[in-house]
């Protein structure tokens, strides 16, 4: 067995590559390459060395990310999904996330020096540099982007922020010049987080409202200005949504309900809140100007309130009464920084 303390003691876990103001940490992804292969040879870790591999930071931000939408995504679940692959057995229940992941490495494990050929791609930080210049020309320009960028085995999601960290998923993304596209969206959701006002709203349900507006101008202007994608948000979308921020004002819902709810808006199938994001920058975009909402993209409020009132179909409007009644908050001095329109 080649356990976590050998492939440690043995330097094959050292930081892959160091960029200007971002390091690419591929440990969690060669930790987890190794584990599969000895699985497929029939050499079993303990449960000490996959405990260590479990925290790993690179799957510590895969754990973190996918238990924001699923709950049931837990280290003691993902460790006892690592059990389950090394003895042959189901996955754990009550995760569809945590099925999806031990699928993947299911897969993976079947060919491995493929995906180690992908890791190796994947390392070179030349794509790393060139995303952060990709992303950087559609931020304001005093923004500095710095970050871990940790491989990752996930099968789930093929790439994510948590924190100052971007997650990027080998088994999803195989090449170069897929993980440039990737990764420069991921830096834009970044350097767009370091633009919001700090500290958050000390109202529970507005700071709720407000975070979902946060996920829509985050996904929305990466999609616009850094993808170039196409937009096409349906009434059903902007009614999705607008249920959702409704149902914030009123609440704060439930961290459960509210994991689940934004999980269905994220859905691949549905994704409204990817549809309408998109929709409202591009919308902003031909009504104000790229250079306008730029300078804008840390004041998702302003961003919504002046889409409001430039649209012109009703259907793909938010509902009146949650704009009215964020307005109306704002007007009373409630939370001023994020809820001060900046024309």
């Amino acid at each position: 067995m080649m356990g976590m303390r050998w492939l440690i003691a043995l330097g094959l876990l050292a930081t892959g590559a160091v960029a200007m103001g971002q390091t690419v940490d591929a440990a969690a992804a060669e930790a987890a390459l190794a584990f599969l292969a000895d699985v497929a040879a029939g050499r079993a870790w303990s449960v000490a060395a996959l405990q260590d591999l479990v925290g790993l930071p690179g799957h510590q931000a895969l754990i973190a990310h996918h238990r924001r939408l699923d709950p049931a995504f837990s280290e003691v679940a993902f460790l006892q999904m690592l059990l389950a692959l090394q003895q042959g057995e189901p996955p754990p229940a009550g995760s569809p996330r945590l099925v999806r992941v031990y699928s993947a490495w299911q897969r993976a494990m079947e060919d491995v020096p493929r995906v180690q050929e992908s890791l190796g791609t994947l390392s070179i930080p030349l794509w790393v540099d060139r995303a952060v210049d990709q992303a950087r020309r559609m931020l304001p320009a005093h923004v500095r982007i710095e970050a871990t960028v940790y491989l990752v085995l996930d099968g789930r999601s093929p790439a994510y922020t948590v924190d100052s960290a971007v997650v990027l998923d080998i088994l999803s993304i195989p090449t170069g010049v897929w993980a440039l596209g990737a990764l420069a969206h991921e830096f834009h959701h970044l350097g767009v987080q370091s633009l919001l006002p700090h500290p958050s709203c000390d109202d529970p349900a507005l700071d709720q409202a407000l975070g979902l507006l946060v996920e829509l101008v985050q996904e929305g202007s990466a999609q616009v200005l850094v993808d170039r994608r196409p937009c096409a948000a349906s009434p059903e979308d902007f009614a999705r949504v607008g249920d959702l921020l409704q149902d914030a004002l009123a609440g704060p819902l439930s961290a459960a309900e509210w994991a689940g709810r934004m999980a269905s808006l994220l859905d691949p199938l549905a994704p409204s809140l990817y549809r309408v994001g998109c929709a409202v920058i591009a919308a902003l975009v031909r009504a104000k100007g790229m250079g306008w909402v730029v300078e804008r993209l840390g004041h998702p409020w302003t961003l919504v309130h002046t889409y409001q009132a430039v649209v012109d179909e009703d259907e793909l409007r938010f509902p009146p009464a949650a704009v009215a009644e964020l307005a109306r908050c704002g007007g009373e001095g409630r939370c001023p920084e994020w809820l001060t329109v900046r024309e």
